[in-house]
């Protein structure tokens, strides 16, 4: 069953899944180790190209998964264990957008209104689970980077969100891909190593690639 987690089935449900009450939107939540719970988000629904599905309309679904994160911070912190957090689309700022001089553009839309959105919610909810979420990772830039979240205030840093490089070259970045290592008592991510090639094609093919840290 997908996903596919190194645990044992029991009964009939999906092995290791601890909620996946929208399967459809693709979010869920699961326990690989006991006190560790790892929250995937699907945070293609909070960017700006979402595409609308069975008649679920962006500010619907977007609140709908946020609500549902909530509870899950909620529910780890009150069975005393820590979380990691997963998404494609990270929080914050478009750092490629400014980097070619265009103007501020945040990842996230600003939906469902600029007072009250997705992005301060989410950073909301780190601060108020500061203690409980010791690892957010993320995807989409192609970059080798870390993003400094901040406080909804952005005055204080909350958490530091770890980034896992493109694997494919279809934007002529190195090829790549990232090992975290973390404490096996805290579970706080401790380390990472990135391995990472010279694109050898502009899109798949029959190219091999050797990595190198």
């Amino acid at each position: 069953p997908y996903p596919a987690l190194n645990f044992l089935r029991i009964g009939n449900g999906i092995p290791g899944v601890l909620s996946d009450v929208h399967p459809a939107m693709g979010y869920f939540a699961a326990s690989p180790i006991n006190g560790l719970r790892v929250i995937v988000l699907n945070s293609v629904i909070f960017g700006h190209n979402y595409f609308e599905v069975d008649g679920v309309k962006q500010a619907e679904a977007g609140n709908t998964e946020m609500e549902w994160l909530a509870d899950q911070l909620r529910e780890a912190q009150a069975k005393g264990e820590k979380v990691y957090i997963a998404m494609h689309i990270p929080p914050g700022t478009d750092a490629y957008a400014y980097d070619n001089h265009k103007s501020y553009t945040a990842m996230w839309a600003q939906l469902p209104n600029t007072r009250n959105s997705w992005l301060k919610r989410f950073l909301r909810l780190n601060t108020q689970y500061q203690s409980t979420v010791t690892g957010i990772f993320f995807g989409h830039t192609h970059l080798d980077e870390v993003r400094r979240l901040y406080d909804s205030t952005g005055t204080h840093i909350t958490e530091v969100a770890i980034s896992c490089p493109g694997i494919t070259p279809q934007h002529n970045n190195n090829p790549g891909f990232k090992l975290v290592y973390f404490d096996s008592i805290t579970t706080a991510p401790t380390d990472f190593t990135t391995y990472y090639t010279t694109p050898g094609a502009t899109r798949w093919a029959d190219s091999s690639y050797s990595f190198s840290n």
